[in-house]
């Protein structure tokens, strides 16, 4: 799937979204998403344990390919839409990998 399969960026969007990169990978009918935060060490600055809260975001998502997915870290992702919250997508964990359910 990530050696031979189709790159394809997603968008992120909302207040947020230059803190969040996403993207798909399809191949051979197979396919996942990745979301990833980025430039985030201010929102960690005052933390004894990094953590981003899911307040930093406000009201960012991400539109993703399909209806419904699995995090592969998370368990299941909120809600059935193709608008996906990254407050609640990221909460407690540093990346989303999601897959189809």
């Amino acid at each position: 799937l990530f050696a031979d399969g189709a790159h394809l960026p997603l968008p992120v969007h909302g207040p947020a979204a230059a803190h969040a990169v996403a993207f798909a990978r399809r191949w051979r009918g197979r396919s996942l998403v990745v979301v990833v935060p980025r430039h985030v060490g201010a929102w960690l600055a005052d933390r004894a344990a990094p953590r981003i809260d899911a307040a930093h975001w406000r009201d960012t998502a991400l539109t993703v390919p399909r209806a419904r997915y699995r995090d592969l870290f998370g368990g299941q992702v909120p809600g059935t839409a193709r608008r996906l919250p990254l407050g609640a997508l990221l909460q407690g964990v540093p990346v989303a990998v999601l897959v189809p359910d």
